[in-house]
């Protein structure tokens, strides 16, 4: 498990093997009020290390400002 703050990225490069899953699971908070927010718009920015490929795919938050995303290896399509 990592605990981040926006913005700070990972502290390594996660890798997904063959057949891997990556798992996300967050809650949106107010950093001044400290409440759960449900934003009109969230984005999970997916780094390549080498700057070529970023990916940028949208997250829906719930009212309660939980979220969840899932990434499943076999599904990923590289583009050249």
């Amino acid at each position: 498990m990592c605990r981040l703050k926006e913005p700070a990225p990972l502290p390594s490069a996660i890798e997904l093997g063959e057949g891997g899953t990556l798992k996300f699971t967050f809650t949106a908070i107010d950093t001044t009020s400290g409440s759960a927010i449900q934003p009109k718009q969230a984005h999970l920015l997916f780094e390549d290390l080498k700057g070529e490929e970023d990916v940028t795919l949208p997250v829906t938050i719930k009212e309660n400002g939980k979220a969840s995303f899932t990434i499943v290896r076999h599904f990923l399509v590289y583009m050249k």
